[in-house]
């Protein structure tokens, strides 16, 4: 789905990835979620960031937003993500 919307796979070290765009934006795959704790559900499980050129932090409908709990963008866990992170689904 990102190759098909002109981004491009940077980094991929298994945990995390960065795709970069050609406009300068870019997307960051976290599957298993933060690596420490924090008091953010959604920053706990998996999710993705989206940046515009700028690095600002947008919202899941593309909007400028400086909220932790709106611009972690959940994404399903993976099966293995307790045994990952040492913590169980949904923290």
């Amino acid at each position: 789905m990102l190759e098909s919307a002109g981004f491009s796979k940077t980094k991929d070290n298994g945990v995390n990835e960065i795709w970069t765009h050609k406009d300068g934006s870019e997307v960051r795959v976290h599957k298993y979620g933060n690596q420490n704790p924090c008091p953010y559900k959604s920053g706990n499980n998996a999710h993705i960031h989206k940046e515009d050129p700028s690095e600002n932090q947008l919202d899941d409908q593309g909007r400028i937003t400086t909220d932790p709990n709106k611009y972690h963008i959940g994404i399903r866990n993976p099966k293995d993500l307790p045994i990952v992170r040492g913590r169980p689904h949904g923290l």
